[in-house]
């Protein structure tokens, strides 16, 4: 047998019509003609056992119990089936498929915001004055997580980093303002 008879085969096999499978086959192989011999089909599912005696039919049990004939007799169930067995050799002969992992990321997340304003050098300012030893300005101006802890377990490096911060936010604010991305790590 051919690759491409196979492949063919396999087409047929999960489902396909023969006009289909033979279109997408001549797509891959060029001059491809299927074979006389249809492929086997996958074995049919075991016929469902047969029901429980029903009990007596009530008014609201009327339409299963019409139902439970139809289902023993074997010669009616042959149609009732040929519907499914057309379905059957899709779920008999699965395609493979690769597995979706879900894994959270290990490490911090890191979330950029573009142009959610500007930032100001006032406030800037303000939040060093006030906040200068807790180091809040360098979180304001997206200095990062990192300087931020380093100036807070420091305390401004005993505070020679909170009086350099005094001439360093101006141009710290305009490079914020200039790349217009603020940067959250979570």
């Amino acid at each position: 047998m051919t690759e491409a008879q196979s492949y063919y085969d396999g087409l047929i096999a999960q489902g396909h019509t023969p006009e289909a499978a033979t279109g997408y086959t001549t797509e891959h192989f060029p001059g491809f003609v299927p074979g006389t011999t249809p492929p086997a089909l996958a074995p049919t599912p075991a016929p469902a056992p047969a029901p429980a005696p029903a009990p007596a039919p009530t008014p609201a049990m009327a339409a299963p119990a019409m139902a439970a004939p139809a289902m023993a007799a074997p010669a009616m169930a042959a149609p009732a089936m040929a519907a499914p067995a057309m379905a059957a050799p899709a779920m008999a002969n699965p395609v493979a498929t690769q597995p979706v992992a879900l894994a959270q990321p290990s490490g911090p997340t890191v979330i950029q915001a573009g142009a959610g304003g500007q930032t100001s050098t006032l406030l800037a300012y303000v939040l060093w004055f006030f906040l200068g030893w807790l180091g809040v300005h360098h979180l304001y101006i997206g200095r990062g997580i990192g300087i931020w802890l380093l100036s807070l377990i420091t305390f401004q490096g005993l505070g020679l980093w909170w009086f350099i911060d005094l001439f360093l936010i101006p141009s710290s604010v305009s490079k914020r303002n200039q790349t217009g991305q603020q940067i959250y790590v979570l």
